[in-house]
């Protein structure tokens, strides 16, 4: 079985390496974040890692933000890569692991960090972000939400990017790219009332608009999508209608079905 590598150096300090190489490494922190996540003793020693891993999506969030290179040729990976950053740190399931790994992380080590010890604020860097200093099941949630919006806006920047790289794109790329997304839509869908239940970090006003937000871009790629296309085309995105159906049912339940807490 493939173990992915510990990675040991912040993304951070590699502004200079290749899109592709810096896509790369950020797939192997996700991987190694899951593996690490799937930890059930001695969490408290591996906390450490698991922080680096979260400090490199944050990273690489940063470094893509400011990204001024050609991006219809980059920019079905790298808006791949943000979609595996969020399937691994933000939507509901890896939230809920994320929450359970450091909730027993604490539980090993028989307390929570002492709160006069620690800064229980989310961070206003987003370099700053930390689970090594957590003094309340509360404040974990508070950050796990500042991590799901961090990657959500880092998708919300990809979804403009793609809307303005798409006359450049093959046709191949616009199959790749709406089944991609189709698939994305559905989740984020579904996590935007997951999120109602608490369960993921829970949900506040200004994260759910962000969710909408992204919701609403991504409905617009693919709208965009579906403009281009070439009847023969047309057949091969055959399945990716379903996860389409699928989303408006839990979009429709998100927004019908649950009041949104006031904050």
């Amino acid at each position: 079985k493939y173990v992915p590598p510990m990675i040991t150096k912040r993304l951070s300090n590699s502004s200079s390496i290749s899109r592709r190489a810096l896509c790369r490494l950020v797939d192997l922190s996700c991987q190694r974040l899951q593996l690490l996540l799937d930890k059930t003793e001695n969490r408290m020693r591996f906390l450490p890692e698991v922080d680096l891993m979260l400090e490199n999506i944050i990273d690489f969030t940063n470094l893509t933000s400011f990204d001024s290179t050609d991006h219809s040729s980059t920019g079905e990976l790298i808006l791949s890569s943000v979609i595996k950053l969020y399937s691994s740190t933000s939507d509901e399931k890896s939230s809920k692991r994320l929450i359970s790994f450091v909730e027993g992380a604490y539980y090993d080590a028989g307390q929570w960090a002492q709160a006069d010890l620690v800064t229980n604020k989310v961070p206003d860097s987003q370099s700053q972000f930390t689970l090594q200093q957590i003094s309340s099941a509360s404040i974990l949630d508070s950050r796990v939400r500042h991590l799901r919006s961090i990657v959500l806006s880092a998708l919300s920047r990809e979804l403009d990017k793609m809307t303005n790289s798409q006359p450049v794109l093959s046709p191949n790329d616009r199959i790749v790219i709406f089944d991609l997304l189709s698939k994305n839509l559905r989740v984020l869908c579904e996590d935007l009332g997951a999120g109602y239940l608490g369960h993921s970090g829970g949900m506040t006003r200004s994260l759910f608009l962000l969710y909408l937000g992204v919701i609403s871009k991504c409905v617009e790629v693919l709208s965009s999508l579906l403009d281009s296309v070439t009847v023969t085309d047309m057949c091969r995105l055959k399945s990716g209608f379903i996860p389409l159906y699928d989303a408006m049912g839990a979009i429709w339940g998100a927004l019908f079905d649950y009041s949104l807490r006031q904050t």
